[in-house]
């Protein structure tokens, strides 16, 4: 089974501030391959939503208000969805 996966235009520019946040920062070349990869890492996590949206944690009361966690190198981050 597999879900559709939409997105908000405020879902897709808040996707898009962690890389913005590391392109702004960037110094080197390595530093702009780290914001790929960021991106390629969100990307794929969201992507992930539509082959099992409710292995995440629930957010809140409803059984649809999902946290998936993104981890990345030694941290990572939490986007929400439903």
């Amino acid at each position: 089974m597999s879900f559709v996966v939409r997105d908000s235009a405020s879902a897709r520019d808040e996707l898009k501030r962690p890389c913005a946040y590391l392109l702004d920062r960037a110094t080197t070349v390595e530093d702009l391959d780290l914001a790929g990869r960021a991106l390629g890492t969100i990307i794929g996590s969201v992507d992930s939503l539509g082959r099992s949206p409710f292995v995440d944690r629930e957010a809140g009361s409803s059984p649809f208000l999902r946290e998936p966690l993104i981890p990345f190198g030694s941290s990572g981050c939490v986007a929400l969805f439903s």
